[in-house]
Formats: structure tokens, sequence, C-alpha cells
């Protein structure tokens, strides 16, 4: 099984467009079995994958607004009209519970309907996770996802991970899990100061994670 994770310390470079797409070519055109891990708390990927909501029309938005603003007797009703939304609400289990307790990988995988592909949907929950991660120092925090993934590695040939903008224990995990020489971190960049700033920093972390870690990892850069 060969892992691959996808991070920039930067949004809007295409992260998890790259997931996505990736993903679907190996597994639709390859006929290669792949397994999707959303580790980014707005679960973009996820809700890409599964089609799991409708999208947010300008109307829906609108009267979101004018609820909030009719004052507080209709906050509640304002609220419910968002969670509707939330991706948390149609999935039994996500990568929240995967982190906290690796055994439940099996359970956490939902079927898209690409043939191959499987995806562990991420939701808002992941932040949270986050913080249990970095407060629970005791117990590897960083190999939580490699644990789960150790599960089902005869099940699948790739596993294709996409990760928030930023450095936190998520992305810790999605690093870590690529552990192997024949592993792949993507580091997509835009051609401008921001992203030679986000790919400085992420280098810097990838080399220093792969150091402490012992990881055998390659690295490709992609400009976008």
């Amino acid at each position: 099984m060969k892992t691959i994770t996808i991070c920039l310390e930067k949004g809007g470079v295409g992260k998890t467009l790259i997931a996505k797409e990736l993903a679907v070519g190996l597994a639709g055109k390859y006929h290669q079995r792949v397994l999707n891990c959303d580790m980014d708390p707005q679960g973009n990927l996820t809700k890409a994958q599964l089609k799991l909501n409708d999208p947010l029309t300008i109307a829906n938005c609108l009267k979101v607004v004018e609820q909030f603003n009719q004052g507080e007797k209709s906050i509640s009703s304002a609220l419910a009209l968002l969670k509707k939304y939330f991706v948390e609400n149609d999935v039994p289990y996500d990568m929240a519970d995967v982190l906290k307790e690796p055994s439940l990988i099996k359970e956490a995988i939902i079927r898209t309907d690409v043939d191959n592909l499987d995806i562990i949907p991420a939701t808002h929950r992941l932040t949270e996770s986050d913080i249990q991660l970095k407060t629970n120092v005791q117990a590897s925090p960083c190999l939580k996802l490699t644990r789960a993934l150790k599960q089902v590695e005869q099940e699948y040939d790739f596993v294709i991970i996409d990760n928030p903008p930023f450095t936190n224990a998520l992305l810790y995990n999605a690093i870590y899990a690529c552990r192997n020489h024949d592993d792949l971190v993507i580091i997509p960049i835009s051609i401008d100061s921001g992203g030679l700033e986000g790919l400085y920093t992420t280098l810097n972390d990838l080399i220093d994670t792969a150091n402490e870690g012992m990881l055998d990892f390659d690295f490709k850069i992609l400009p976008v």
C-alpha cells in the first residue's frame, strides 16, 4: 500500500482538488483500490467525494442571515437550518473517531460512487481531535492514523490524504503515515511570495519530522 499525503501550510492552492482527482483517476481509470483520508475539519474532500449535501443556495444564505437578525427567538431555528448542511449528520463514524480509537477504521470507511474508491470522512469534530491529540502526549499521538491504516493495508493499493492548511497534530498524523520509501508527500505551491513562504515552512517541518520519526518518504513539489 502506497501512502500519498498532500500538504502545504497555506490555503487556496488546490490540495483538496488534487486529493480528489488523483484518487478518482487511480480508482476509475487505473482500477486501483484507493482510500481517501480527509484530515481537514472543513471536510471539503468528504463533501466532494460523497456528494452529501446540496450547496447552500443564495436564498438559504439570506434566510439564515434574516433569522439571525430577527433576534434571540429565531437563533435556534437559524442554527437548525445551518446544521442540516453539516457532514456529521450523514456519517456514523468519521476521522475523529478513528484518531481516538484506530480500531474503528473499518466502521468509518464509506464507499463512494466511484468504483474502487472509499473515504474516511471528516467533520468539524476534527478540531476537537487536534486539541485532544496535543494534550495526550504519552499515547504517541502522531501515530494514530498510522495504526489505523495498518489494519487495512491489504485492502488498498493507495491511501491519499488531504490536510488542513496549517501545522497541527492532524497534519503530523498524515506525515507520519508516510513511513516507507515508496510513500510520497506532494507539496502544491502557487508561484508567488505567499506560496514560496508556505513551501519554506512546510519543507522545514517535513525535514524535521522525517528526521525525528525516521520516516523514509519522498516528496515532490507541484506548481499549480
